[in-house]
């Protein structure tokens, strides 16, 4: 007996096919992943599981039982913890208090959840300060402090959604080797992620997705990374085309950021490596301010599209509009008819899907967002690009557009700067780098300068002298 299934679910957001006629088993004790495109189905095949959704067909079964969830509540009391990709905690709480807050309906004291919560970071071996408030929390605290949360429920089944996005490499390594430990402990784990040697390291069973569709489920001994991928995206992956050589002859212009002390060049890519909390936003702000008033025409591919980038209620035009009013206005008069042709363009051109220009922006998948807005921040051909963390997120197919996009830009003289938790997308796109710790800026090195140690060293401020530069 399988302890979950799903039996023919399907699942319609009006006209709209998320998952069709999806069946699966997901064995007690295994790591199974679901993977896919952007827009595949698997967030929403998890929330039909955690209740947050409900199916417009088919049925599960939990321990061989009917299982109908109306809410998360439902499926934290059947032994269902989702740990979310985006972390839900407010930086004036402390951690003592997000924790309170979870059991709050549950007849636990202070004490007792002070025992329940030094037994798990125990089992785990963590350490931090639960008294701190959030705001002075690494990355890496922040999510073992959301994962806290879960267990501290006692579930049985785990759910986590892209938990390696916001990581360092030491960081990433640390929560495979935690997920382990959850499995030896007897929990089952269902994991989201488009990062396939991650998926490769540790799971038992995976599930692809495609359009909403079951292509496949298989044992990972079936599985090569290279096949997941095709089978994710219909095709081969594509190489990515970065002649440097052809760009050691060209004529680069240098840009000073006086604010930052660094200088920046056309036809190339700027690497800004880091774990998240260590000075991006400020670098953001203070390299954002200095171009406005040198009055460059920017794409803000911004760091958080919920925050900045995205209006959820609006449709795709009306958030295309939001950033490019003015170039379809003349005399007070708007030229909708242009407007639509464009949006539809863009909705083409990146793949975005339902490809429907009047849909609600938070009505698609947080990938279709994340493509929707980097088209839209290009459409001008800017001659400076800020892109942060463009590929968080998506597909492995829609991260080769967004590289590929990247790198053709640069090529046509632009100046782009990247920034990026994810050191393999730093080092495979930059010409140069430069790590940020703290606030501190180290380097810019080039490609080849550092190890993959020196720089894991770099960005964990693990550096003084232990590291030669």
């Amino acid at each position: 007996m399988s302890l979950i299934e799903f039996k023919n679910i399907s699942k319609k957001f009006g006209q709209f096919t998320a998952l069709s006629d999806i069946s699966l088993k997901i064995e007690k004790n295994t790591i199974h992943s679901i993977i896919g495109e952007n827009g595949a189905g698997k967030s929403t095949l998890v929330k039909i599981l955690v209740g947050i959704e409900q199916a417009s067909s088919g049925e599960m079964s939990l321990r061989g039982q009917i299982y109908r969830p109306h809410s998360a509540r439902d499926a934290f009391d059947h032994k269902i913890g989702l740990v979310h990709q985006h972390f839900q905690l407010a930086d004036e709480l402390t951690g003592w208090d997000h924790l309170k807050l979870v059991v709050s309906n549950q007849s636990l004291n202070f004490e007792d959840l002070q025992k329940k919560t030094n037994l798990i970071l125990n089992q785990f071996g963590w350490s931090f300060n639960l008294n701190e408030r959030i705001k002075t929390y690494s990355v890496g605290e922040q999510q073992r402090l959301e994962i806290l949360r879960v267990l501290i429920l006692e579930p049985e089944i785990v759910i986590f959604d892209e938990p390696t996005a916001v990581l360092s490499p030491d960081e990433i390594q640390d929560f495979l080797n935690f997920m382990f430990k959850l499995k030896e402990r007897g929990h089952t784990l269902i994991l989201i992620s488009h990062k396939l040697a991650e998926i490769k390291k540790v799971s038992d069973d995976v599930t692809i997705l495609c359009r909403g569709q079951l292509t496949e489920t298989a044992s990972i001994e079936n599985l090569t990374i290279e096949i997941m991928a095709e089978k994710m995206i219909g095709r081969k992956q594509k190489s990515i085309a970065h002649n440097l050589e052809k760009q050691k002859n060209l004529q680069k212009s240098k840009l000073s950021i006086q604010s930052l002390n660094l200088e920046l060049m056309t036809y190339e890519i700027m690497g800004v490596a880091g774990v998240e909390g260590n000075g991006q936003s400020q670098f953001i702000d203070q390299l954002l301010t200095e171009l406005k008033g040198l009055n460059y025409s920017i794409a803000d591919i911004s760091e958080d599209r919920y925050r900045f980038s995205i209006y959820p209620k609006q449709s795709l035009i009306d958030n295309f509009l939001i950033r490019h009013r003015y170039s379809f206005s003349n005399l007070g008069l708007l030229n909708k008819t242009a407007v639509r042709e464009i949006v539809n363009e863009i909705i083409i051109k990146w793949d975005v899907r339902p490809q429907n220009a009047d849909m609600l922006m938070g009505d698609l998948s947080g990938g279709n967002q994340q493509k929707y807005v980097i088209g839209r921040e290009l459409w001008h051909d800017p001659n400076f690009i800020l892109a942060a963390h463009p590929s968080r997120g998506v597909d492995i197919g829609a991260q080769e557009q967004i590289h590929q996009a990247l790198i053709n830009e640069a090529s046509l003289g632009k100046c782009v700067v990247l920034l990026s938790s994810d050191l393999d997308e730093i080092l495979k796109l930059s010409h140069r780098f430069i790590i940020l710790f703290k606030g501190r800026i180290f380097g810019p090195f080039l490609k080849d300068q550092l190890s993959l140690n020196q720089i894991s060293q770099i960005m964990n401020g693990v550096y003084e002298n232990k590291i030669e530069l």
